[in-house]
């Protein structure tokens, strides 16, 4: 070893100007600037077509919908002005629209009392066994 290098010599002090440069590197700015927010920005940038996809086939018809209950639109006439709430109160005054409310009421009940009971009766069927005497490990 040499008195220079032991002593804080020209060797000491390139390696802490060294260690100076590389600590004092610049950082990212923005919100970019940990590890985490990098992931959590890539797990949305991967959900985001799904997203966009359910919002477009949900989203569209929607508002369409809406936009079709309060205009007087008409397959015949392409352009549909503004009436309002007038359509909804032209089928509250309807004996139809009561006839049709409660046919899907009572349809919708039966059919929940049969989905009910049909699952049910499927699910004791199929804890028993196929035949009588024999079990799984027969098979296997």
């Amino acid at each position: 070893m040499t008195a220079s290098s032991s002593s804080g010599g020209p060797d000491a002090a390139g390696a802490r100007a060294a260690a100076i440069s590389v600590a004092s590197r610049a950082r990212p700015s923005g919100w970019l600037r940990s590890q985490a927010s990098r992931r959590l920005g890539f797990g949305y940038l991967l959900l985001a077509p799904a997203v966009l996809y359910v919002l477009l086939l949900v989203g569209a018809p929607f508002l369409f919908s809406i936009y079709l209950a309060v205009s007087d639109a008409n397959v015949g006439d392409p352009v549909a002005s503004f009436v309002g709430l007038e359509n909804f109160r032209a089928a509250l005054e309807s004996d139809v629209f009561y006839t049709a409310l409660r046919n899907s009421i009572v349809f919708t009940v039966v059919a929940a009392i049969f989905k009910g009971l049909l699952g049910t009766t499927l699910a004791f069927l199929l804890l028993q066994p196929f035949w009588e005497g024999s079990s799984c490990a027969a098979w296997l």
